[in-house]
């Protein structure tokens, strides 16, 4: 193995610069270091107590879901009296001002969009169904869209239930939760706006499934209008 004088000049030289290099012979002193490890020291201790208080809040957020819960069970007994309900209201609006975490801030706000459509309060039940359909479950979001479609339906604006109802679909297939469901809401509501063959080709997707939990209803009413599935 040969060595040319180049590559022991460049060898030589790298040498030098390493031994050279200002940073090698830094030594932090004393007082640095106190300085980086109370700095250390003190971002532990903000991570700590915002972890700490985001754990208790999160706390208080869960505790006072769980006390709506119960409540609106309660509201909901047979002979439960009008204050009842008001009072699961006030304790579902008292969840969100906890400000729990996102998927129960959703379960929360559905929930208080099912009592207000219960009073019934349709515009302001549509404003908590719409916050929860921005939630990040998939299956709430398809819950609270086909609330908004019960809505609109009960206040006899058609066009609207169709469009809600045709939203909440649209990702679904068959055999997918809530899509027989949704289609058969969406056949009701085409025929209350007149819309019959809408209503008929939407109750002929759901009678084509043979293994359809609802296939028999939208067969029946096929047969209301006369014609084959």
């Amino acid at each position: 193995m040969t060595f040319r004088f180049d590559d022991v000049l460049r060898a030589t030289r790298l040498d030098a610069w390493w031994t050279a290099a200002p940073w090698l012979n830094y030594r932090p002193s004393w007082r640095a270091l106190a300085l980086l490890g109370g700095s250390l020291a003190v971002l532990g201790s903000v991570v700590t107590g915002a972890w700490l208080w985001f754990a208790a809040e999160q706390r208080r957020g869960l505790e006072a879901f769980a006390d709506a819960m119960v409540t609106l069970q309660t509201s909901q007994f047979a002979g439960a009296k009008p204050e009842e309900r008001t009072q699961a209201i006030a304790g579902f609006e008292g969840a969100l001002g906890e400000k729990p975490s996102g998927a129960i801030a959703s379960q929360v706000t559905y929930e208080l969009g099912n009592l207000k459509y219960g009073i019934p309060q349709y515009p302001e039940s549509r404003v908590a169904y719409e916050l929860a359909a921005r939630g990040t479950s998939p299956t709430l979001r398809r819950l609270a869209q086909m609330s908004l479609g019960y809505t609109w339906e009960a206040q006899k604006d058609y066009a609207k239930a169709i469009e809600a109802f045709q939203s909440a679909q649209a990702s679904l297939k068959p055999g997918d939760f809530l899509y027989e469901d949704l289609a058969m809401d969406l056949g009701r509501v085409q025929e209350l706006a007149g819309r019959k063959d809408d209503a008929i080709a939407t109750y002929r997707r759901v009678a084509s499934s043979p293994k359809g939990l609802r296939s028999d209803e939208a067969r029946t009413r096929l047969a209301n209008f006369g014609v084959q599935p």
